[in-house]
């Protein structure tokens, strides 16, 4: 029973060969593109930032600034803003497709976004005694807000 099973396959499998052999060969099916037309669309997605800020700008703005402690209210640590947040919006453009050989086009996009960062930091100041006067300390306090809120941009 075995051997039957396995002539009666090779057997089908040899005339199954033979027919498609015998079968006139056609060209394969020509795929023609075109691309010219207009599209729109909308997209989201996770963005973030990376300033080029010094130190000396963020801190140092007033190097003469002193109080009446004898301290440097510029004297507080703020560090390079790194924000980060969504991005979401929509795109639309146009493309031209000739002759199967090259497409232009042009494309706007604009996208509201919300990447922020802020940074707050506080000072406190002692008091001091002048005579018989006491001059209560002080706290400085600074904050650094970065924030993106939209973007745009078009290209041809």
């Amino acid at each position: 029973m075995k051997r039957a099973c396995v002539a009666g396959l090779l057997i089908t499998s040899a005339v199954g060969m033979a027919n498609a052999a015998d079968m006139p060969l056609k060209s394969p099916p020509r795929v023609v593109s075109d691309w010219t037309g207009f599209y729109f669309g909308v997209h989201g997605g996770y963005g973030w930032a990376q300033p080029k800020i010094s130190d000396t700008d963020l801190n140092k703005s007033n190097p003469n600034d002193v109080n009446q402690f004898g301290a440097n209210p510029n004297d507080l640590p703020l560090g390079v803003p790194k924000p980060k947040g969504g991005v979401f919006g929509v795109h639309a453009g146009y493309n031209w497709q000739w002759a199967q050989q090259g497409v232009v086009g042009i494309e706007v996009d604009y996208s509201g976004a919300h990447i922020n960062q802020t940074q707050a930091t506080t000072i406190h100041f002692d008091g001091e005694q002048v005579g018989n006067i006491f001059i209560p300390g002080e706290d400085d306090t600074r904050t650094l807000k970065a924030k993106l809120d939209h973007l745009a941009s078009a290209r041809a």
